[in-house]
């Protein structure tokens, strides 16, 4: 659960980069 989370943070952080 918290792999998924994580990389779904990183993601949502990429985008608003």
């Amino acid at each position: 659960m918290l792999g998924i989370s994580v990389r779904t943070l990183r993601n949502k952080l990429n985008e608003y980069a």
